[in-house]
């Protein structure tokens, strides 16, 4: 059985300490990428709060330390340990999902927010916050031409592959450059972030299983239990 960590690179060391302890080996075949597209602007006094929806988005900061003392709303203990270890000392975690943490900000009294994005969002904060909140679109994930080598060597040996999905585009991103392979007999469980996620016409996989929650642990939590049930009826 061998673990498939489909995110983008700077996601590595967060997904092996999250999926680490189910002790399968773990092969890097990242199906998104990131590119950085616009800086910052120069002047953090404009603002007096900032949004982030992904650890990405944290990535793309400047190096003026004169943005670390903006208070913080961040999506998601990923993104809330991402921007404290990039320095910021205010950073408030507004639950899981687009819907806690619009539900933070609907309550929160800032007077302008600079909201760092991917070109690709789900909701756009900026349009639901008019006014409030400034969209600056800083990065995209784009999509990978093909698997790795070594993802494309384990696919072709028949193992049981387990592969996490943390969204739709990175499902069906994987759903496209896999196809190949299943239709040659690989053998796939999917593990959602949400069932939502694994919706996608023609799934590749022969099985899937969703987290409880949309968290990196409930994801781990999920496939362990999928393990342990697979292990009882053998």
């Amino acid at each position: 059985m061998i673990l498939l960590n489909t995110r983008a690179r700077e996601y590595h060391s967060h997904f092996a300490s999250t999926f680490g302890a189910l002790g399968l080996p773990i092969i890097e075949t990242p199906v998104l990428s990131g590119q950085l597209l616009s800086a910052w602007p120069t002047e953090p006094a404009l603002y007096d709060a900032l949004i982030f929806t992904s650890p990405m988005a944290v990535t793309s900061r400047p190096l003026d330390t004169r943005w670390n003392d903006l208070p913080v709303f961040a999506v998601g203990p990923a993104t809330a340990a991402a921007a404290c270890a990039a320095g910021f000392s205010r950073v408030r975690q507004t639950g899981n999902t687009a819907a806690d943490l619009s539900a933070v900000l609907a309550q929160a009294t800032f007077r302008r927010a600079l909201y760092p994005s991917a070109y690709d969002v789900t909701a756009d904060l900026s349009q639901q916050f008019c006014g409030k909140i400034e969209r600056l679109v800083t990065y995209r994930m784009a999509a990978a031409d093909q698997l790795s080598a070594a993802a494309i060597t384990a696919l072709q040996a028949h193992t049981h592959i387990f592969v996490p999905l943390f969204s739709r585009r990175s499902a069906e991103s994987f759903a496209r450059l896999v196809r190949p392979f299943t239709a040659c007999g690989a053998w796939l469980t999917a593990v959602g972030i949400s069932s939502q996620v694994l919706e996608i016409p023609s799934r590749p996989w022969a099985d899937e299983v969703a987290a409880h929650a949309p968290t990196s642990p409930a994801m781990a939590a999920a496939l362990a239990g999928y393990l342990s049930t697979q292990r009882r009826a053998a």
